[in-house]
């Protein structure tokens, strides 16, 4: 229920008849099966079978990365509010870093990091740019400052998402089936 429907956790004690706390500890350790059941999902392809793939739009794209953030129940210390406040969301969030191949299979999930710290930091301590090969093509948000600290030479390209009308989203799709 925590998952799915992000109950607070006072509230699934209450559900359930436990202590706040001992929801808490039972959803870390859910997650932590998950994680365990589920790490061989998320794995680096191998640069030729990735370049066999790869659809036509994205011919010289590897990679592509963004950071998003969670929601999460505010913190009872004051420096981990702190740590997790987010002035883009306006509320305690976790930032993961995610890379997605251009043919669409998720290939790397960073940990955990507080809301308030910065795309670019996440970047460089995440351990993604230790998979970076040279030559390897990244499309990152316009938002992402990364280039400086990429290996030289690979290329990092900033671009503007487009904002898609519902009819374009219906027109592609079917162009693509």
């Amino acid at each position: 229920m925590k998952l799915r429907i992000n109950t607070l956790f006072v509230g699934l004690g209450y559900q359930f008849g436990i202590a706040a706390h001992t929801a808490s500890f039972i959803s870390q350790q859910s997650i932590i099966a998950l994680e365990y059941a589920l790490h061989y999902v998320v794995h680096w392809p191998d640069p030729d079978c990735l370049q066999a793939v790869t659809l036509v739009c994205f011919k010289n794209t590897l990679e592509i990365i963004d950071c998003f953030e969670i929601r999460m129940e505010q913190p009872s210390t004051n420096r981990a509010k702190a740590q997790t406040f987010s002035d883009y969301k306006h509320c305690n969030t976790t930032k993961y870093l995610i890379d997605i191949t251009a043919h669409k299979k998720i290939s790397f999930i960073s940990s955990g990091w507080g809301g308030c710290t910065s795309d670019k930091k996440v970047t460089e301590e995440c351990g993604i740019l230790d998979y970076l090969l040279p030559g390897d093509v990244v499309l990152a948000n316009r938002g992402f400052t990364i280039s400086d600290v990429c290996q030289p030479q690979t290329y990092t390209k900033n671009t503007r998402w487009p904002t898609l009308h519902k009819l374009r989203v219906i027109t592609t799709r079917k162009t693509i089936v």
